[in-house]
């Protein structure tokens, strides 16, 4: 396997969401509300990072899709049922009170239900969108210091071109529906 390969990997939508459910806590402004931070970790890993690829892990023990998941249609179920996992992760967030990781759920759902819609006439990165998304999270929070994190997003977009596997639109539009969806989420909700 290639470094680049390997880099994808790394840095594919949902392996990122499990980085993001178990570092996310740490640095939450607004508390777990009746959670512990353990309990939030756990929750959020599970409704966040693990439960939605179950189905992908599935598919590609069965050799019904390839890591990636390269053809479009294939992507559809997936999609759904990962928005489902983030709009139950949403609402356990809410009522436990743990406010900016209620937020980041409901932007990854916002993220995956656009990502479904877009993905019935066109195929997007997921990859983009997956990275791009936590990292307008932390700036929308912390501040515009944390700016040069968008860096990865570039990183990202060089590696999948690289891989060819989207096109120079499929990427962009999926970084912007990162940034745009965490943004209209932290907007609306933090």
């Amino acid at each position: 396997m290639s470094i680049i390969k390997l880099l994808s990997d790394l840095l594919s939508g949902p392996v990122v969401a499990i980085y993001i459910s178990i570092l996310f806590p740490f640095i939450s402004p607004t508390g777990f509300g009746s959670l512990s931070m353990f309990q939030t970790i756990i929750v959020s890993l599970m409704f966040l990072g693990i439960i939605p690829i179950l189905p992908w892990a599935y598919m590609m023990r069965k050799g019904m899709t390839d890591f990636d998941v390269t053809e479009r249609r294939m992507r559809t179920p997936l999609y759904m049922f990962a928005a489902l996992n983030y709009a139950i992760l949403a609402v356990i967030l809410y009522f436990t009170g743990a406010g900016f990781m209620f937020v980041v759920a409901m932007s990854y759902f916002l993220t995956t239900a656009l990502i479904l819609i877009i993905n019935l006439f066109w195929k997007v990165s997921v990859h983009t969108a997956g990275i791009s998304g936590p990292i307008t999270a932390l700036v929308y929070v912390f501040g515009f210091f944390l700016l040069p994190l968008y860096i990865l997003t570039i990183i990202v977009v060089w590696i999948r071109w690289k891989l060819r596997a989207h096109t120079q639109m499929q990427l962009f539009v999926g970084a912007l529906v990162g940034i745009l969806s965490a943004y209209l989420s932290f907007f609306l909700f933090y």
